[in-house]
């Protein structure tokens, strides 16, 4: 069996920005709730698993976010942003099927795709607790990053 990852749009724009230059995470304005320690982390827990998984809107929302930036960050961002959607695997789901998923009016198209594909047996790896608390419900299989980093805190903190 393989273990496939999806990521949310959050940690998808941290893995990409990091992945061009780890020192960007502390310049780039949608990443001020992350540090290059939780890049680590990140790489760290995709590297468990066989598939990196994505949809075309988780990917779509990465690009604009990511690339609020200003040259020459935005380039090394891009071509970060291209080597993952090249060395990921891209999952299609329609957005009429999104649209009818229990939770598309409270989560919205891109998380209701997420559901849908960890309905299909991918894990999901989130920053969002809604999203999170919406999948674990469901009986799939997901994790809030926010949990791991304080898990790792404590830890470290000890």
């Amino acid at each position: 069996m393989v273990d496939d990852l999806l990521l949310d749009a959050n940690l998808a724009v941290l893995l990409t920005v990091g992945l061009a230059d780890r020192k960007l995470i502390d310049q780039h304005k949608k990443l001020r709730a992350y540090s290059p320690r939780d890049f680590d982390e990140v790489t760290e827990f995709v590297a468990l698993y066989d598939r990196l998984i994505f949809c075309p809107h988780v990917l779509a929302e990465t690009s604009n976010l990511s690339l609020s930036i200003t040259e020459p960050y935005r380039t090394k961002i891009s071509n970060s942003l291209a080597l993952i959607a090249r060395s990921s695997t891209e999952l299609y789901r329609s957005s009429s099927d999104a649209s009818n998923h229990p939770q598309f009016t409270s989560l919205g198209m891109t998380d209701a795709i997420l559901l849908t594909l960890a309905a299909e047996g991918c894990v999901l790896l989130t920053a969002d607790a809604a999203l999170h608390v919406a999948a674990i419900t469901a009986g799939h299989e997901a994790y809030n990053y926010n949990h791991l980093r304080e898990a790792r805190i404590e830890r470290e903190g000890e």
